[in-house]
């Protein structure tokens, strides 16, 4: 044989060889089922943009359950998620099972886009704010406060406010704090992000100017004083005044006499000498029996008897209650509530009454 037709013989063998040694790799390569993991599973999202979750769900269509048990997925990020972002997916398994079972993994990894989270929505602290009205009700310093919300959104209208260190009632120009009971965790778990203000869920209301209640005798001028020491004379021949003499005249041991079923003495000469405005202390506001304020001035005069000159020197009290001025500062000085308080003969006696209610006002004298 000559060396040609060895060759030839030769190359034909390797020819063939190989040729059987492809089929044989064919049929073991085509006796694997392939498998594109990232194929076989879907990531689902859900949430809020921004808030998103992520979860991947297994949809195996191939392959044996004993493989997939291996299957493990998990995703680099899967929660804080924001639509458009991009996650990796990756898969590991058991590399022995996949041979036993014929099964070639093509791809265990993927990137995915996030997609289809909600918008979320975006509440300012003025917003949470934008409804809630606050109710004044009283004159100042006895201003009372109540919170209303008039939200109709499904969130607002469940907010609570609530008044920091709240008090019985106010003066105009205080300062109100309010504050808007709210739980930014439970607010984005309904998709819902707050925002805070300068001072967090807190603002600040000032009580307004109005009608009030005078709180200082300076805010009674000269002509003021004057007014009310005028209309106080004129308690000096009503009832009361009659029922205070006699009691004077009871207390001083002096007979008193009656005409024709009435008193035959009168008041003479009466002189007002001092003026004390009292007003009412934080703590005796809002009291059913008390006064905000009220102004009592001392006259002197002498309790006379025409029938036998009995002459008497005595002292009364007329008092005016609420003096209150409008928000322009113009006075009013409730004339039509003053009256005789007290007439006693005795200084002493006068001096307990103008000092009963040092418990519960302060007391200015003024000067008339």
């Amino acid at each position: 044989m000559d060396q040609d037709k060895r060759i030839t013989i030769i190359g034909s063998v390797v020819i063939l060889i190989m040729g059987i040694l492809a089929a044989v790799y064919l049929l073991w390569y085509r006796s694997y089922t392939e498998i594109d993991l990232t194929q076989q599973t879907a990531v689902v999202f859900s949430g809020y943009d921004s808030m998103g979750m992520a979860q991947v769900v297994k949809e195996p269509d191939t392959g044996s359950p004993e493989f997939w048990d291996s299957v493990t997925a998990s995703l680099d990020r899967d929660s804080g998620l924001s639509n458009g972002e991009e996650i990796m997916l990756t898969f590991t398994y058991d590399e022995s099972l996949a041979k036993e079972n014929k099964i070639r993994v093509t791809a265990d990894k993927a990137q995915v886009r996030v997609t289809g989270l909600e918008p979320m929505r975006e509440i300012t602290c003025n917003e949470l704010f934008g409804s809630l009205n606050l109710v004044y009700s009283g004159m100042s310093p006895e201003v009372t406060v109540d919170l209303v919300n008039l939200s109709e959104d499904d969130f607002i209208k469940n907010v609570a406010f609530y008044i920091e260190d709240e008090q019985p009632c106010y003066a105009s120009g205080d300062i109100v704090r309010v504050t808007a009971a709210v739980d930014e965790a439970a607010a984005l778990e309904l998709g819902i992000r707050l925002y805070p203000g300068t001072d967090g869920y807190t603002l600040s209301y000032t009580i307004p100017e109005g009608d009030s209640y005078l709180t200082a005798g300076s805010q009674l001028s000269s002509d003021d004083l004057k007014k009310l020491a005028d209309q106080g004379l004129k308690y000096f021949t009503d009832q009361t005044a009659k029922e205070y003499g006699l009691r004077i005249y009871t207390a001083a041991g002096t007979m008193y006499y009656f005409v024709n079923s009435d008193t035959t003495f009168t008041w003479q000469n009466p002189r007002a000498l001092s003026a004390y405005f009292h007003t009412a202390k934080k703590d005796a506001l809002l009291k059913a029996d008390n006064y905000v304020n009220y102004l009592q001035i001392c006259y002197e005069a002498t309790l006379y008897q025409r029938c036998d000159g009995a002459a008497v020197q005595a002292e009364i009290i007329v008092q005016f209650d609420d003096l209150t001025k409008d928000a322009d500062g113009n006075v009013n000085l409730n004339l039509e509530s003053g009256r005789i308080v007290s007439a006693s003969f005795k200084d002493s006696d006068i001096k307990k009454v103008i000092n009963s209610g040092e418990d519960e006002y302060d007391t200015e004298k003024l000067s008339l």
